[in-house]
């Protein structure tokens, strides 16, 4: 395991507010991106593109958003506010198949319909290196920038 992941895998509980936060800041720009221009076709009579909406565009966005943001820059806006980053265990940015495999366990873990970041955020408390089910299954870290 490389130095900087191993270095603060000390069961530090503190990364877990920042994770929390940077969760909370990604739902927020959803919201204000997705939201808001479907709650106005919806008001003004596009039913039916507004459920195309959210049924097709916008999880395939949430989910290039963190796929792209993570594999590219080690985070997402949220993670870049709080100065937090994912890294592999040689404390690389993560691979496409280990972002793939954190992003399918996602919706379950970290859902803003499904009590937001709640599950992800118990699931941290608990493990030693501070992870969520994702983490463990890809193999990844969250840590300080």
């Amino acid at each position: 395991m490389h130095k900087d992941v191993e270095k603060y895998m000390d069961g530090d509980r503190s990364i877990l507010w920042a994770r929390f936060y940077a969760t909370l800041i990604d739902v927020i720009i959803f919201i204000i991106l997705f939201y808001t221009p479907l709650t106005l076709s919806i008001v003004y009579g596009a039913r039916t593109e507004g459920i195309t909406y959210m049924a097709f565009i916008f999880p395939a966005f949430v989910v290039l958003y963190y796929w792209v943001m993570e594999v590219r820059f080690g985070g997402t806006i949220g993670k870049f506010a709080m100065k937090i980053k994912v890294v592999n265990a040689e404390g690389n940015y993560p691979s496409v198949g280990q972002v793939f495999l954190r992003t399918v366990t996602r919706p379950v873990e970290v859902n803003p319909f499904f009590l937001v970041a709640i599950p992800a955020f118990v699931f941290a408390f608990f493990t030693p290196k501070r992870q969520r089910l994702g983490d463990l299954i890809s193999k990844t870290y969250v840590i300080p920038r």
